[in-house]
C-alpha cells in the first residue's frame, strides 16, 4: 500500500502571520516538500495567534486509484477504463472499472472489444465486476460515465460524494484549468492531498467557480449500438481522458515520479 509520509515537523511560524504570507512559503518550501497551515495549533496554544506548518514530502505521495463506474461494465465504463489506463502509464496511477448493475465476469461487448483491438488495446481478458461500496471507497477518484450514473453512485455510496464526478465534467474542469501548483495553503480542515489523484480532485474543486459547466446535451453519453457509433464513442472517450492524463503527468513531473 502506498503511503503518505509526513515529516515529524510542526513548527510555530510567528504571531499574526497571514496564511498567504510569502515568507512562510520561502522558509518552508523546498523542491520536494509541500506545506500547509494548521490553524488548530492556535487552538492548542490557547488562541495566541500562532500557526503551524506541517511539511510533507512530495516524492512520497502515492499515485492513487481511479475507478470508472458504469451500468453493466461491459461497454462504456471499460472503454474509459482501458483508454485512461493506457494514457496514464508511467504515472503509477491504477485505473479500474465496475458497474452498478454488473453481472460479475460478464465479458466486454464483442463489437467494443474489436474496436479497441483495432486501436491497439487488448480487451479480451476484461470481465465485469460490481461496484460495491467497498470498491468505491477504495478509489481516490470515481469517474461516472454520465451524470445519471454519478447521481446513482453517490446515492448508493454517499461517502464518495466529494471525489465522484461525471467524466465529462471532470475532463472539462481540467481542460480549462490553468496549471496549479501542487501545494496551497489550507486550514486544518483540509489536510494536504494523500497523493496525485487526490490532488487532482482538489484541483477540480478549486476550478469549479471559474469553469462554465457542460450543457446537459453535451454531457449525455449514450451507449453505442452499432459499429459506427462505437467508433465515434471511442473517439469522444479518448478526447475526454486526455486532459486527465495530461494533468496527472504534469503533477507526476513535479513530484519526480
Amino acid at each position: 500500500m502506498f503511503g503518505l509520509h509526513d515529516l515529524p515537523i510542526t513548527q510555530p511560524i510567528g504571531r499574526g502571520k497571514s496564511r498567504s504570507d510569502p515568507s512562510i512559503a520561502c522558509a518552508c518550501v523546498g523542491v520536494n516538500f509541500v506545506p500547509y497551515v494548521d490553524r488548530s495549533f492556535a487552538d492548542r496554544t490557547g488562541g495566541c495567534g500562532l500557526f503551524a506548518v506541517k511539511v510533507v514530502r512530495l516524492d512520497a505521495m502515492k499515485p492513487g486509484r481511479i475507478l470508472v463506474v458504469g451500468d453493466g461494465n461491459v461497454c462504456r465504463s471499460p472503454v474509459f477504463h482501458l483508454l485512461l489506463a493506457r494514457a496514464v502509464q508511467g504515472t503509477g496511477v491504477i485505473v479500474g472499472s465496475a458497474g452498478l448493475t454488473a453481472l460479475p465476469d460478464d465479458p466486454i461487448e464483442r463489437a467494443v472489444q474489436h474496436a479497441l483491438v483495432s486501436r491497439g488495446i487488448e480487451a479480451a481478458y476484461f470481465t465485469a465486476r460490481e461496484a460495491t461500496p467497498e470498491l468505491l471507497d477504495s478509489a481516490d477518484l470515481v469517474l461516472a460515465v454520465d451524470r445519471v450514473v454519478r447521481t446513482t453512485t453517490v446515492q448508493y455510496a454517499p461517502a464518495v460524494l466529494r471525489r465522484t464526478f461525471a467524466v465529462v465534467d471532470f475532463s472539462e474542469l481540467l481542460s480549462q484549468s490553468t496549471r496549479d501548483r501542487l501545494w496551497t495553503f489550507r486550514g486544518s480542515e483540509q489536510a494536504p492531498a494523500d497523493g496525485l489523484v487526490d490532488e487532482l480532485v482538489n484541483v477540480a474543486h478549486r476550478r469549479r467557480p471559474d469553469v462554465q459547466g457542460v450543457s446537459a446535451g453535451q454531457a449525455r453519453i449514450v451507449a453505442p449500438v452499432d459499429p459506427a457509433g462505437i467508433e465515434r464513442f471511442i473517439d469522444s472517450a479518448e478526447a475526454l481522458v486526455r486532459p486527465i492524463a495530461d494533468r496527472l503527468f504534469e503533477m507526476a513531473s513535479q513530484t519526480g515520479q
